[in-house]
């Protein structure tokens, strides 16, 4: 028996205002409920993450982690499906197609429904999440609260940073004490690990956690340069995505009269055009060594340059990557 597919049938004659955000959320539960009765996993990132571990109350878009072995019946699920009547479709200037080796390069692939009136549901596709080892995500269901605080790192210093503080908390609540790799604030810090004896594990993967223990007058300073990288190493490499689908963007915008009106359809057109203006791996093009040393030199402007001992160790932020960090240059 083929699964159900969701269909939001006009606010008419049912207790749900699809037209609302709320109407959306019954949209995206589902969207969800579907592709797990047609055995499609997906791991839920982002707001709709945030919101089943009960720390939002509503969100517009829906992140989704979906592996490169199921784009296929994933994209036959939403092509079936319906919202008010109306078919998703690709967004397409800053869409990558859900294929190889775009999404696996760490491009998103971003759907909606385009109704005329009121929000319009959105979905955003990884294969690739930034800062995190997709391996370490479940099968499916929803992304454990330490990877999610670790995509949640991004150059948007309010939302985001707030949510990675209140995630460590939560961790160290419930007696993960990763979550001590997360707190944003110095005396929040220093309040948490005032029982805990000093763990050269995390200290390894925190230095600054050292200036905590010690309860050092320059916790404060270490805490923003560190939280000043981790903006800075988001930007560049937004900026290193951006630069390289320029000329993919391009090419739709003037191909614009040739889209299909179907979502397979616009899928293949996509590809054609990805083919030779879309780069499948920008990120090992420019390469992540050099990522982060672009990020530790934008932090350290202006500041002194002992400031160079607050930033996380490279180790740390390529092993999502599987790299190894490049040797220390040999003495002169």
């Amino acid at each position: 028996m083929q699964p159900r597919l969701p269909v939001a049938a006009s606010p008419k004659g049912t207790n749900v205002n699809y037209v609302t955000e709320a109407g959306i959320q019954v949209f995206y539960e589902r969207l969800l409920a579907t592709l797990e009765a047609a055995g499609v996993p997906v791991v839920i990132l982002g707001g709709q993450a945030m919101l089943r571990h009960r720390l939002a109350e509503t969100t517009k878009d829906a992140d989704l982690f979906v592996r490169a072995d199921h784009f296929a019946p994933f994209l036959q699920v939403l092509a079936e499906s319906r919202y008010l009547g109306v078919a998703p479709v690709y967004r397409t200037v800053v869409s990558a197609p859900l294929a190889r080796p775009w999404a696996n390069g760490g491009w998103g692939a971003h759907f909606e429904y385009p109704v005329e009136r009121g929000p319009r549901p959105r979905l955003d596709i990884l294969a690739r999440p930034p800062r995190i080892d997709p391996e370490e995500l479940p099968r499916h269901g929803v992304a454990p609260l330490f990877l999610l605080a670790e995509t949640k790192k991004t150059r948007r210093e309010t939302k985001d940073w707030g949510q990675v503080a209140t995630l460590g908390h939560l961790l160290l609540d419930a007696g993960d004490s990763r979550g001590l790799l997360l707190i944003q604030n110095g005396e929040e810090l220093i309040e948490r690990l005032r029982e805990l004896p000093p763990d050269e594990q995390l200290i390894e993967r925190r230095p600054n956690l050292r200036l905590a223990w010690q309860v050092s007058d320059r916790l404060g300073a270490a805490l923003e340069t560190e939280q000043r990288f981790w903006r800075h190493f988001d930007a560049v490499r937004w900026s290193v995505f951006t630069q390289a689908s320029r000329d993919y963007a391009l090419a739709v915008r003037r191909q614009e009269q040739d889209r299909p009106s179907d979502l397979f359809g616009q899928h293949e057109w996509l590809v054609r055009i990805a083919a030779d203006r879309l780069p499948g791996d920008p990120l090992g093009e420019h390469g992540i060594d050099a990522l982060f040393d672009e990020a530790s030199r934008r932090a350290l402007l202006g500041y002194p340059l002992e400031f160079v001992e607050f930033l996380p160790p490279r180790s740390v932020v390529l092993q999502p990557w599987k790299i190894n960090p490049k040797p220390p240059e040999p003495a002169a």
